[in-house]
């Protein structure tokens, strides 16, 4: 199924399972699932998913516009849903807020993104309504108590 359908993965060094999920399962025939833990997953400090990137290098928002590009060119737009889920996880931890936001903005221009369908994951809406980080947090800090 990956070389039938030329799935390559992205040049990213994060959330490349996100893309291969996102893109392996609408293709999928039969999926099937195992409770057994099988997989162990060790978290250090120093791991690169542990640690804020000083590269502000973006790798959520290019594994979207890569599965975005995948599902369009596929015809899977419309009767699978994006990962929306992966843009706002970036933004908690990236070190320059105004940045991520103005790329993050930049790409749903690019790609043509319905901001209603963005607007519905509250992490997303509050990053689209917040001009800076501790707007962003104080927003979510009173969303969580509602």
């Amino acid at each position: 199924m990956i070389i039938d359908n030329k799935i390559k993965f992205p040049n990213i060094k994060t959330y490349e399972d996100c893309y291969f999920y996102s893109v392996i399962l609408p293709l999928a025939k039969t999926v099937v699932q195992n409770n057994d833990e099988t997989y162990y997953y060790r978290n250090h400090n120093t791991s690169i998913t542990s640690r804020k990137n000083k590269n502000n290098n973006n790798d959520n928002l290019k594994a979207f516009e890569a599965i975005y590009l995948f599902y369009k060119h596929n015809n899977l737009l419309g009767k699978f849903y994006l990962p929306y889920r992966i843009l706002g996880y970036r933004s908690k931890i990236v070190q320059n807020y105004k940045s991520y936001r103005t790329d993050f903005l930049d790409m749903i221009n690019r790609l043509n993104l319905d901001i209603k369908e963005i607007k519905k994951d509250t992490k997303l809406r509050l990053l689209l309504e917040s001009q800076n980080r501790f707007i962003y947090g104080i927003k979510k800090f009173f969303n969580k108590l509602t």
